[in-house]
């Protein structure tokens, strides 16, 4: 396991390739086209870093459909 694969451990794998990078509209957006184990990845997420509301609140719509 290289140096890499050690921090993404530790931090926890991001959703989708460069998801720390978007903002809350854009991840709102991908949301609405998620499968519900995506929205489970992204609620656990944002929970554990960033912790955005809105993000939160989007995912949980997803699951619930």
């Amino acid at each position: 396991m290289d140096l890499t694969d050690r921090v993404a451990k530790l931090l926890g794998e991001q959703p989708w390739p460069a998801y720390d990078e978007q903002d809350v509209g854009a991840i709102t957006v991908k949301l609405e086209q998620a499968d519900a184990d995506t929205a489970r990845l992204v609620r656990r997420y944002e929970r554990s870093h960033k912790d955005r509301g809105e993000v939160v609140e989007a995912a949980e719509r997803r699951i619930a459909r």
